[in-house]
This record gives C-alpha cells, sequence and structure tokens, in this order.
C-alpha cells in the first residue's frame, strides 16, 4: 500500500495493514475497480486513471499495464485507442459477468430462506465436461453429495450448466434441510473469510463513523478494496438461507459492513472520478 492511503487515518490504516500478507494482484483489481466504479458512468475509463488508482495500492504501472493486456488478450476488457491514450471497457461477456455478480455483492441482504434446491448430476457427461462443471460449480460452494451430484439453493446462485443434469428439489421440512445441509456443504472456509473480512474492514468503519473521512483517491481505493474482498468471498458463498445458519452467521455483519462503508465513501470517491477520470468521448456520466 503507498503512504496515501496511510496518511493520518489511525486504524484505517491498521485496517490496510492487516490485507499486506495478501496478494493482491492487479488484473483482479482493476476489473472490481471498472466493475464499482467505471460500470455504472458509462463502462469505459483511461489507462492514466487505472494506474493511478492500482498505484494507491504501490502496484507499480509496468505492473498494471500487463494486468490489462492480459485482461484483454484473455477477453475480459476491450481497448480503444485516442490518439496516443487507451480507454478501457469491461467485454460484453465480462460485462454481463459483472452484472450478474453484482446482484449478489450489491444484494441489499442475503437469502432468508427456506428455498428450493438445485441438484446437478454430471455422472453421464464426458470426461472433460466433468472436470469443467465439477470445478466451475465448486467454485460457487456448491455441496458435494457424492463426486457427481452437486447442490446449490435455487436463486442467484443457479447455474446454466449443460450437458449436467439440472433438477429442482421441492423445499424441506426444517429437520431434513438442515441435515442436507451438514452432509454436503463445509462452511469453515467461507466463514473464516467472513471473520477475516471483518477483522479488516469493521475497524475503518467505527473511524468513518466518528472521525473525519478520507478524501479523493483515499477513499476511492479503500471502497474498491472492500468490495473487491467482499466479492471474492461473496462469490463462493453458496448462498445458504440464513434461518439455517444460525443468528451470529458471519456473512451478515460483513455484508452490513461492506455496504455501510461503501455509502460513506461513495461521496468522496465520485467526486474524485469527476474531477480525475475520463472516457474516450470526454468526462464521465454522471452515475
Amino acid at each position: 500500500m503507498s503512504s496515501a492511503l496511510d496518511r493520518d487515518v489511525g486504524v484505517l490504516a491498521s485496517a490496510l495493514e492487516s490485507l499486506r500478507t495478501e496478494r493482491l494482484r492487479a488484473w483482479s483489481l482493476a476489473v472490481s475497480f471498472l466493475g464499482d466504479c467505471i460500470v455504472p458512468r458509462g463502462g469505459s475509463v483511461g489507462m492514466a486513471t487505472i494506474t493511478q488508482v492500482l498505484g494507491a495500492y504501490g502496484i507499480d504501472n509496468g505492473v498494471v499495464r500487463t494486468a490489462m493486456s492480459r485482461l484483454a488478450s484473455d477477453g475480459w476488457v476491450a481497448r480503444e485507442k485516442v490518439g496516443r491514450n487507451a480507454f478501457y471497457a469491461l467485454t460484453p461477456e465480462a460485462l454481463a459477468s459483472s452484472q450478474a455478480a453484482s446482484r449478489r455483492i450489491y444484494a441489499a441482504h442475503d437469502p432468508a430462506g427456506p428455498c428450493e434446491w438445485r441438484l446437478y448430476l454430471i455422472a453421464d457427461c464426458a470426461p472433460e465436461d466433468r472436470k469443467r462443471l465439477r470445478a466451475r460449480l465448486l467454485r460457487l460452494g456448491a455441496g458435494v453429495l457424492d463426486q457427481s451430484s452437486f447442490l446449490l439453493p435455487k436463486g442467484e446462485t443457479d447455474v446454466e450448466a449443460p450437458p449436467a443434469r439440472r433438477l429442482t428439489v421441492s423445499e424441506l421440512p426444517d429437520a431434513e434441510a438442515r441435515a442436507l445441509i451438514a452432509a454436503a456443504f463445509d462452511l469453515s472456509r467461507i466463514e473464516q473469510d467472513y471473520l477475516s473480512f471483518l477483522a479488516s474492514f469493521r475497524p475503518a468503519l467505527d473511524v468513518l463513523e466518528t472521525q473525519p473521512r478520507p478524501d479523493g483517491l483515499e477513499a476511492l481505493a479503500l471502497r474498491v478494496l472492500a468490495i473487491h474482498r467482499f466479492r471474492r468471498i461473496v462469490l463462493r458463498d453458496p448462498g445458504i438461507p440464513t434461518v439455517y445458519l444460525g443468528h451470529d452467521w458471519p456473512g451478515v455483519a460483513a455484508r452490513r459492513v461492506v455496504t455501510r462503508l461503501w455509502r460513506l465513501l461513495s461521496p468522496a470517491t465520485e467526486a474524485w472520478l469527476d474531477g480525475h477520470a475520463a472516457a474516450a468521448t470526454g468526462p464521465l456520466p454522471s452515475r
């Protein structure tokens, strides 16, 4: 992290310090920045802005350029050259993925339940399809019934997974649902990730609620970082209704913290973008 983030922010610096041991990947942070800050404001922004934002985390300009080239090669961003300047936007495919993720990231609350379930059966798929589908379902936190049967709550986590068989399981009685969840899902890693998120960002929220808030690039960097870290957890969360998780499930508190942080930091963030960011056609449109 750069000194810009650490200057005179007290416990905010401590919250950011707790993330120093984690590797911040430039390409992933760039996607978080584009999705959170730029997509709602037209979708395109100059390379100079991207390097300035990622530079706030101590990421070198050359690393940023390499990351954007990688994203372009992988079909995540499209580049537009205007004179000597380059402007980047998510591709239509990446934008669709980002918008689907946003419904989970920015949801007002977690699923409450009870719910129906999706059962995915991949035993009859070709070996390469089984490998691909298994990896995709596990990335979404699917419960494992056996090597070829996977379970997710029906809802935002629904997966179009041809050639797998996808069956709907009706809402179950409470005792049966709890037994199924206990047998199929290992939520310990997700739970620990939420607790780590809270340890990093709840102290920052406490400061923002009681002391002068950071402005400009500091606010933007903290907002993007909070969304980035939350996104990496919530997209691996299977979305089990909270009725089955207990009152102390840390995902609920994590959502409250990231939502409040986002709202407190947004005025300064949007003001900075107004003054420092531009699309190929000129200033960014209003949010």
